[in-house]
């Protein structure tokens, strides 16, 4: 699977970047909105509605983030 982002202005709201999910027809998409909002959406399959949305504040997007790039450690 090519690691391929659609990216799609929603004028007056933000930027939706949407890719394919590895193994099938889903894909997320995350909108980020202009005051820092993000919203990350679930699609389990090719229909357009979601299966989960996730609102996400921008310091939680930062982590999630660095959880899923391998640069977030914790030590106890």
């Amino acid at each position: 699977m090519d690691p391929v982002v659609g990216v799609v202005e929603l004028y007056g709201i933000g930027t939706r970047y949407d890719m394919p999910v590895a193994g099938g027809g889903g894909r997320l998409s995350v909108v980020a909105r202009r005051d820092g909002q993000r919203e990350l959406y679930v699609f389990a399959d090719a229909g357009e509605e979601p299966t989960a949305v996730v609102p996400l504040s921008d310091e939680q997007s930062r982590l999630l983030a660095a959880v899923l790039a391998g640069t977030y450690f914790h030590t106890r």
